[in-house]
């Protein structure tokens, strides 16, 4: 059987410039100690005490959403970037961390039909799009056929009605882009924009092949 012919695809990566912000669409708030953050809130909201190294002494509101896993302590690892983690779960470095830097609030009318364990999973994904959020990782993408009319190949025309838009972790892009380009039966032929350099051919023939198989 004779192979048709696939489009040649143009995949254009940009960082995108206004993301939405995380606390527009999560269950959880993430709030830092620092007032040079603008997330900043007071620790003597949650904590009698706090200090680098001794353990908070929580207050009797905060330590019910401890105890409920509505509520988290954090650390913030600062250093070419920002990097929030569950307290002593991230990086541990006695210049650029700042143990009990910040608290995570869950919404418990959004959460209270979660075990304590899917609380916890569900807070750990927010800290990975809260991340991704602060050091300016969201991404979006649209698709390109290159114009095989045009003798200079520069008639590129666009596939997709806009952009697809606020992916904060790029493994939902790379499944993205892969289903456009079977849903149009394209082939990647060049990826551009300011986050190519994140994103690597390998990275969607390996989901290409992981599809093939699950046939």
């Amino acid at each position: 059987m004779e192979e048709v012919q696939k489009d040649q695809a143009i995949l254009e990566i940009n960082y995108m410039d206004e993301p939405e912000h995380p606390r527009n669409f999560l269950n959880w708030e993430l709030y830092s100690f620092s007032n040079r953050h603008s997330n900043f809130s007071s620790p003597e909201k949650y904590a009698h005490r706090l200090s680098r190294v001794n353990s908070p002494v929580s207050k009797a509101s905060w330590l019910k959403k401890l105890n409920a896993n509505t509520g988290f302590w954090l650390d913030c690892y600062q250093h070419s970037g920002i990097s929030w983690s569950m307290h002593g779960e991230g990086m541990q470095c006695r210049f650029d961390t700042a143990p009990w830097g910040g608290v995570l609030v869950g919404n418990y009318s959004d959460l209270k039909k979660m075990t304590h364990s899917e609380r916890e999973e569900s807070a750990r994904e927010a800290l990975d799009i809260y991340n991704s959020y602060f050091n300016g990782a969201v991404f979006e993408f649209n698709l390109r056929i290159r114009g095989l009319s045009d003798a200079d190949n520069t008639d590129n025309d666009l596939i997709t009605e806009g952009w697809f838009d606020n992916y904060y972790d790029g493994n939902d892009l790379i499944r993205d882009v892969v289903d456009q380009l079977k849903m149009h039966n394209l082939a990647l032929e060049q990826i551009t924009g300011t986050a190519c350099g994140i994103f690597e051919f390998l990275h969607f023939e390996k989901e290409m092949e992981r599809r093939n198989d699950a046939v």
